[in-house]
């Protein structure tokens, strides 16, 4: 079973994958075959995984702001033409069910003696603790590189990466 990260309640961004769907047969002279076009793809919960169909290649799936949810999730391959069930494709999603901030050094940062505009620094860690419908929740997980963090005033600090 294949599995996806929904990251984008952290960092904004849609987690999304292509899907390959291949053509094999009883014929061992014959090589399977990458399925590119003439396909559909949908979910069957959307609340969980999302799916969209391509011109150029089968199809994609995809975790984003409408998902909203973690679990077990399919996806159905069609044929566009006729509707005909090609395949159900299990996933499981993993959705960040909490998220922690932590800083390396949890007391008061100071002005640096002799520079007016320069203090101690620390680091931030961030963690987040991933599950959802029908799955163990596993955490928490180090998430401090998925993450944009920012200061919403300068005057008081920044953030440096490192």
């Amino acid at each position: 079973e294949s599995e996806l990260l929904n990251t984008e309640l952290l960092n904004g961004q849609e987690a999304t994958t292509n899907l390959h769907v291949w053509a094999v047969t009883n014929d061992p002279t014959e090589p399977p075959a990458e399925l590119t076009s003439g396909l559909s793809c949908e979910s069957a919960n959307v609340a969980v995984l999302g799916a969209r169909t391509h011109f150029y290649s089968a199809c994609s799936i995809f975790a984003g702001p409408l998902q909203s949810a973690g679990g077990e999730g399919k996806i159905s391959v069609r044929n566009q033409a006729t509707g005909a069930l090609i395949a159900t494709v299990p996933l499981r999603v993993w959705f960040p069910l909490s998220a922690e901030l932590a800083l390396d050094e949890t007391r008061t940062l100071n002005r640096l003696d002799g520079h007016p505009s320069r203090y101690q620094s620390t680091g931030v860690t961030a963690t987040a603790t991933f599950g959802g419908a029908g799955l163990s929740a596993v955490g928490p997980l180090d998430v401090t590189k998925l993450l944009k963090l920012k200061i919403s005033d300068p005057s008081v600090g920044n953030i440096s990466r490192e």
